[in-house]
């Protein structure tokens, strides 16, 4: 999976930053990789979208609908989330290089109820 390949390449390269961290501020380079990762998660969303025939805002919609009657595929939304916020990005990197978090099947988040 794109998603998962991604992460290996890339998430070694992360650490926590902060006052007391080695690191105190983000490397450029990796806003570059978010920037990719954002790209690839736009392609990978308007795949998903053209090919179930659903609106960003219904697969959405849904997305919090199935987080609200507590079920458990919503932690891949997150994975989508971090493609346009940069701190949960490098949060999500973080946790994947730590080995607190499985990308392998991120995309059941979009699988819309009458698919399963």
């Amino acid at each position: 999976m794109e998603l998962n390949a991604f992460a290996q390449r890339h998430a070694w390269k992360f650490d926590e930053v902060g006052p007391s961290s080695p690191k105190h501020d983000h490397p450029h380079d990796w806003h570059d990789i978010f920037q990719e990762y954002e790209e690839m998660m736009r392609r990978r969303t308007d795949q998903f979208l053209d090919r179930e025939g659903v609106t960003a805002e219904q697969a959405v919609e849904e997305c919090f609908r199935m987080k609200n009657e507590g079920n458990s595929k919503f932690q891949y939304f997150e994975y989508l989330a971090a493609a346009v916020d940069y701190r949960k990005f490098h949060a999500l990197m973080l946790d994947f290089k730590e080995g607190r978090r499985n990308l392998t099947h991120w995309w059941t988040c979009l699988q819309l109820e009458e698919d399963d």
